[in-house]
């Protein structure tokens, strides 16, 4: 762990929520006026997703295609909004952002990481491909998704139930993803108040979310999106375009992160950040039901960006083996736009690629030159 002098000062609570809350709106506001001047159409162009968002913006309780009819939050926010609907996603999708960010920060801490290395967890969120594709293509749920499914997690590790129960009731009200937080809310109640009492809350959680979960299909209708049939057609898909699932998924995710977070499996030393693993097989399944991988793994950021930050504590010799992964990582990428195997147009492919790519191995050299050349600073 980087300890200094100037990184012990305590601060008082408003003042740090004020430089972090800056801190995270600077930098988004940054993104969005870069990206405005350097990729075409940024904030201005529409998928198969977003186009189905934005009529549901304009009506909010008509049925559009499934899935995405069920995922009513952001929308109606944004047809709540006294602006134009593309105004209307990027201050809901931006705030959203800036929101995570903050919290982000506040999570980190809480599972005892010192200022520094949360701060660095912060930006490594707000760099990674995925949160600055979802500045470009800006019609999107992600945004508050990623906000409510850190904030379950952050209810679940200060056993706020209340919190919890708000969350899981407003995330499935924007993506059911929100569901994968559940088991991790039941093993960690089991962990620290019993069978007897994690079963019972389990079971309420549970049934509320089933309610919900139910009534909004009810409302819309069922849909047949999520059956056997089409996992296998999704799997067929995944066949056919390998390249997209085995390079894109790695790269616009959280890229040489990936390969840190898992070399430091056993460095963990939170109970609850060990028990959120459990979430992870269930966040992989949706590769069955999902042509953009990318961006339904990229919700495992909660658990992904703190274990990688386990690195910043390890030994010097695993330091470079760090170093070495992360430049490796920006070469593949590099590599792989060069021979034109890219999903995107090139400008926002570098845009969003290129950032984490290097804040990374930065950031990794720097603790090791200071590891080095600065007594005062030194890895616990």
């Amino acid at each position: 762990m980087i300890k200094s002098e100037n990184s012990q000062k305590k601060y008082s609570p408003f003042f740090e929520f004020l430089i972090v809350f800056l801190f995270s709106s600077t930098i988004v506001i940054l993104l969005l006026l870069l990206g405005k001047n350097l990729v075409y159409g940024f904030s201005n162009i529409t998928s198969l997703d977003s186009n189905f968002y934005i009529q549901m913006s304009i009506y909010p309780f008509q049925k559009f295609s499934d899935p995405y009819t069920y995922r009513i939050l952001t929308p109606f926010l944004v047809h709540s909004l006294p602006l134009s609907h593309w105004t209307g996603f990027t201050v809901i999708n931006s705030s959203g952002i800036i929101a995570t960010g903050v919290l982000m920060y506040y999570y980190l801490k809480k599972l005892e990481f010192d200022t520094l290395i949360s701060i660095l967890g912060l930006v490594f969120f707000l760099f990674a491909p995925i949160t600055l594709y979802l500045f470009y293509n800006i019609a999107l749920v992600d945004s508050l998704s990623f906000l409510l499914f850190l904030l379950a997690f952050y209810a679940i590790l200060i056993e706020n139930d209340k919190i919890y129960l708000i969350t899981l009731i407003l995330g499935i009200l924007n993506k059911e993803t929100i569901l994968f937080t559940l088991p991790v809310y039941f093993f960690f109640t089991l962990k620290n108040q019993g069978k007897t009492k994690a079963i019972k809350k389990a079971i309420l959680m549970l049934a509320i979310a089933s309610i919900i979960f139910i009534s909004m299909r009810y409302y819309y209708g069922f849909t047949s999106h999520y059956s056997v049939t089409g996992a296998f057609e999704m799997l067929k898909f995944h066949a056919n375009n390998h390249s997209m699932f085995l390079f894109a998924s790695y790269f616009l995710t959280f890229s040489s992160l990936w390969l840190i977070a898992l070399l430091n499996l056993n460095e963990i030393k939170n109970d609850f950040l060990k028990l959120s693993l459990i979430a992870l097989p269930f966040i992989f399944l949706q590769i069955l039901m999902a042509t953009d991988v990318y961006r339904v793994l990229a919700i495992t950021f909660p658990i992904i960006i703190p274990i990688s930050l386990y690195a910043y504590k390890v030994k010097k010799a695993k330091l470079f083996l760090y170093f070495l992964l992360s430049i490796l990582s920006l070469f593949a990428y590099l590599a792989w736009l060069s021979v034109g195997s890219y999903i995107y147009p090139l400008d926002i492919m570098l845009f969003m690629g290129i950032p984490l790519q290097v804040l990374v191995p930065i950031s990794l050299l720097v603790l090791i030159s200071c590891s080095i050349l600065r007594p005062k600073f030194n890895i616990s």
